[in-house]
């Protein structure tokens, strides 16, 4: 029996990270930029007040250098920076002296939210692989950002750490003190240890960052350049336990109906997660019964292309960890986990439908991610979610139950080997099985490698796709890049889908049977001229063709940004695209010629330091065969340093374009495919904000107002691509006009009572209307829209941290 191509495949990947793998450890040789730390011989209360004899004793870092707004230039205020250690934690002193100490900044906002304010940063390099770290980060008002750094230059807010700090305004300047335990880290079991570390500070009035070691704008990667923290000695990796058990209790309020008389429906559920550190460098994590209704919803868009829309992930347990997931083509799309049920239900004649559930129950799910010492990370998820079943009920008040969402099995795994000089080489396998149909799996072998000193990389991917016993398909990422450099930077790249490559059980793969290329070229100016402080100028080429030879495409665009001395950005572009072939628009049918386009649009923002800040945005241009054009807003108000709004508006209109509605056949039997030329006028409102009571209490909002409205006219017939003509003989009389309403509230209460433990109190109301009226008229759309009753979520959630 011959071998398999796949086994191949990764029989010769891992001979190429054996072969590829770094000759030695990443060297330990401090260099010039190095700060030691030393082991406190007293306690150490985190109050914010550096007055501890030991922090006295610890030799200082002053250096500190401009990136922002005048690169390269001593900061204007001075900065100290100590750093103390002892078997169970690291703690870092800030003393930050300021010539104006009454202007200092503090927006208090809750956890993990950036604000325009002072703030002060480190990040350590714990592994001292040059390739991963943490980030810890604290502004006067004592509101706390942590984030994880990985591949060198990108970094995962979602990841959270129970930490401490404390920080004090003085009379001249502030502090911030910050105790980070070792279970926040992942590091080498060794008796001495060479960390990669880095500081910084903002000072808001001025937009200025500080930071030591001074990295170049123009100079590649970001952990690879970190200053070295030397001198701690005898510490030991630390290994934690972690439990935190919720209990939510969630009440849903609706109109009365057949299928729910009494309009209600009350639910008490309980779940826990778990954290585990396996070993210093592997860490378990697995929920049971998750609950997510705390989690705000996605916004409300409308979709008439032919593509799936993408909505991010807000899932805390999907987030936290995922990067190591991802890939140049999205194999893992984890949304994918917990979906809406993909079959609707059928109902009877004169019957109904009583409950239908709005996504899949997650019983259990399990992520483990770790690094071993020798520069192979791992990832493992496998989740498992239920049957998800309707309930309808016949003409004679039988319940009939239908099985709308089939009991699944999920699993995706992870290999990522450091090889050469700062660049890894991986593969990522998924597999889906849903009862009672058959498993889709994907596998693909990706690469980064940085070249030059960081200042080029090439990145890719080859995968492959099974759906069922026969269908295989691949496909391929590739792209060149030079991500350094002062003046000049680009990138150019390749993909290609073949016919039947399907990654969609379980990633997200926008259409097959498509290849095509980019290229990207951009000129920046980062040294002040006149009134620009800074500006990038971009052009941009590309093209595509599906396997069948059709043109999908190929363009240009010109866009350019810059930043003013008065700290506004303006910017605008301009593109163009040829006439091409939608091979998708009739769903099967055949392909449509799209004539060629041009658009533009404008952009400003205004100082994002002031209490009040504008951002407006303009486009117009071609749409297909016709025209659209968008105008946008958004305003942000902070009207104290602890509450923030937000107001954001969108006002898009098309019309004369031709989108099909409908395939039927003619008097001879032969398909006719039914185009109408579609005005569309789309309006979303946004309100959100909140009040932050403390660093621990908050209220938040969010509020969306989306109305749309589509009419179709010149009913006509496709003749050839790109002809069109009567329908004749053909009768064609369904409305697809339509008007399309919605409004979504979410209050959520927020209160940590405790590290790592919270309550919150979630309120939420959606109002959905539509109708087939078409034309827009704001008024009618909004009392018909504020006449539907509402569907009221109360919820109560509480959790607790345990650790051991």
């Amino acid at each position: 029996m011959k071998p398999s191509i796949t086994t191949v495949l990764a029989s010769a990947v891992f001979l190429i990270l054996m072969a590829l793998s770094p000759s030695s450890a990443q060297g330990d040789d401090p260099g010039t930029n190095s700060i030691t730390a030393v082991r406190r011989d007293s306690p150490i209360r985190i109050d914010g007040i550096l007055d501890e004899p030991a922090w006295a004793g610890a030799p200082p870092v002053t250096e500190f250098i401009q990136r922002d707004p005048d690169e390269g230039r001593s900061a204007t205020e001075s900065t100290e920076v100590r750093v103390l250690y002892d078997d169970e934690a690291l703690y870092i002193g800030f003393t930050m002296y300021d010539s104006q100490p009454d202007s200092i900044a503090g927006e208090l906002t809750r956890r993990d939210r950036w604000s325009e304010s002072d703030w002060a940063g480190v990040q350590i390099d714990s592994y001292h692989d040059h390739r991963t770290g943490y980030a810890f980060s604290v502004n006067p008002a004592g509101v706390q950002l942590d984030r994880h750094l990985y591949n060198d230059t990108r970094s995962d807010r979602s990841w959270d750490a129970v930490w401490e700090s404390a920080t004090r305004i003085t009379s001249v300047g502030w502090t911030a003190e910050f105790r980070i335990p070792y279970t926040s880290l992942r590091f080498p079991s060794r008796n001495s240890q060479v960390w990669g570390i880095f500081f910084s500070r903002s000072i808001s009035r001025k937009k200025e960052w500080n930071i030591w070691p001074f990295i170049p704008k123009e100079k590649g990667g970001w952990v690879s350049n970190f200053g070295h923290l030397v001198g701690i000695q005898g510490i030991k990796p630390a290994r934690q336990l972690e439990f935190l058990p919720y209990v939510v209790s969630r009440g849903d309020f609706e109109l009365k109906n057949r299928g729910n008389p009494d309009g209600r429906d009350l639910y008490v559920g309980a779940g826990i997660d778990i954290k585990y550190g396996i070993a210093s460098n592997i860490t378990f994590n697995a929920t049971v019964n998750p609950d997510f209704g705390q989690v705000e919803a996605d916004r409300a868009v409308l979709n008439l292309s032919t593509f799936e829309t993408f909505f991010p992930e807000k899932r805390p347990f999907f987030m936290e960890g995922a990067k190591i997931f991802d890939t140049p083509l999205q194999l893992f799309y984890s949304r994918r986990i917990g979906r809406p049920p993909s079959k609707s239900p059928e109902i009877p004649e004169e019957g109904y439908l009583a409950d239908k559930p709005s996504a899949t129950t997650i019983l259990t799910a399990v992520k483990v991610t770790g690094r071993r010492e020798g520069g192979t990370s791992f990832g493992i998820l496998d989740a498992i979610t239920q049957e998800e079943k309707a309930v309808v009920v016949d003409s004679t008040e039988v319940r009939h139950l239908q099985t709308i969402e089939p009991a699944s099995h999920y699993g995706v795994l992870r290999l990522q080997r450091e090889v050469l000089e700062n660049s890894t080489i991986g593969i990522l396998m998924t597999a889906a099985n849903h009862r009672g149909e058959g498993p889709a799996y994907s596998w693909g072998v990706d690469w980064s490698l940085n070249l030059f000193d960081n200042h080029y990389s090439f990145q890719g991917q080859i995968a492959a796709s099974r759906t069922g016993p026969k269908y295989n398909g691949w496909g391929g990422d590739f792209s060149f890049r030079k991500g350094a450099g002062k003046h000049f930077r680009g990138s150019t790249g390749y993909k290609f889908q073949t016919r039947r490559f399907d990654i969609n059980d379980l990633g997200f793969l926008r259409r097959s049977n498509y290849h095509g290329g980019y290229t990207w070229l951009q000129y920046r100016i980062t040294d002040s001229i006149w009134i620009i402080r800074k500006i990038f100028n971009n052009f941009n080429i590309w093209y595509s063709w599906n396997y069948d030879g059709d043109d999908l495409g190929k363009g240009s665009n010109f866009n350019s940004s810059m930043e003013l001395k008065n700290y506004w950005w303006v910017g605008g572009w301009v593109g163009r695209s040829f006439g091409y072939l939608d091979d998708r628009e009739t769903r099967g049918g055949p392909p449509v010629a799209i004539p060629g386009q041009v658009w533009y649009g404008t952009w400003v923002n205004t100082d994002s330091r002031k209490a009040g800040q504008l951002n407006f945005y303009w486009s117009s241009g071609d749409d297909r065969d016709g025209s659209r054009y968008l105008l946008g807003t958004r305003i942000r108000i902070r009207p104290k340093t602890n509450i923030e709004l937000t107001f954001g508006s969108t006002h898009s209109r098309s019309w004369g374009i031709s989108r099909w509605l409908a395939d039927t056949t003619d008097v001879k039997g032969e398909r006719v495919d039914v185009f109408g030329e579609l005005e569309s006028r789309q309006l979303d409102l946004r309100l959100d904000g909140g009040v932050t009571f403390t660093r621990n209490l908050s209220l938040q909002f969010y509020s969306q107002v989306f109305l749309a409205s589509g009419d179709y006219t010149n009913l006509k017939r496709l003749l050839s691509a790109d002809t069109f003509g009567p329908l004749g003989e053909v009768t064609y009389d369904k409305n697809h006009n339509f008007n399309s309403r919605s409004f979504y509230l979410s209050t959520v209460l927020r209160w940590e009572y405790r590290p790592g433990s919270t309550l919150f109190f979630v309120w939420t109301q959606d109002r959905k209307s539509s109708g087939e009226t078409g034309g827009f008229d704001l008024k009618r759309d909004a009392d018909k829209l504020f006449d539907v009753h509402p569907e009221n979520t109360f919820l109560i959630k509480v959790s607790h941290w345990l650790s051991m």
